[in-house]
């Protein structure tokens, strides 16, 4: 089959669907060119896209000021994008990042703190004995800290929109 685009996005993944979409509202003649996603994802056993998988936590904190911009206003799209799209592939579930105490090696979790606050991110901190009775499924070594956000959600692209 033969066609003309004026844009062609390579990779029909995650990335090159979501740059192909907004392309397609802004012009016509956008093709996206990359592998079929499997017919029979169980028995798939290698990989599509860039990942193994399917699913994705998305989080609104993090200590680089230009990942938090970008991710914050991809959050702030998810409504609209499953309304346009019609396929629900997130569900708010919050997000838990966990390291050693503050004051010890690397101060990942000050840092953490530090972001949450200068982005306006609502985030509790919680001690090793908080998270052992908040997420008891989980095993923590004695020192931990976790910053508990809970806007963060879970992701499942299973399946794209088709991009016309």
């Amino acid at each position: 089959m033969a066609a003309d685009f004026k844009y062609l996005v390579v990779g029909r993944g995650m990335m090159g669907a979501a740059a192909a979409r907004h392309l397609a509202k802004q012009a016509d003649g956008v093709g996206v060119i990359g592998p079929d996603e499997p017919l029979d994802r169980k028995s798939h056993d290698g990989v599509f896209a860039s990942h193994y998988d399917e699913g994705r936590i998305t989080r609104t904190i993090d200590p680089d000021a230009d990942w938090a911009l970008l991710a914050n206003r991809s959050i702030a799209r998810y409504d609209e994008i499953a309304r346009e799209s019609g396929i629900d592939f997130y569900q708010p579930a919050g997000c838990l990042i966990v390291g050693a105490k503050r004051g010890g090696q690397g101060d990942f979790i000050e840092r953490t703190t530090t972001a949450a606050k200068a982005l306006g991110v609502e985030a509790g901190v919680l001690d090793d004995h908080a998270l052992s009775a908040r997420f008891p499924f989980f095993s923590f070594p004695t020192g931990s800290e976790g910053v508990h956000e809970t806007t963060g959600a879970a992701s499942s692209p299973i399946r794209r929109a088709d991009i016309r």
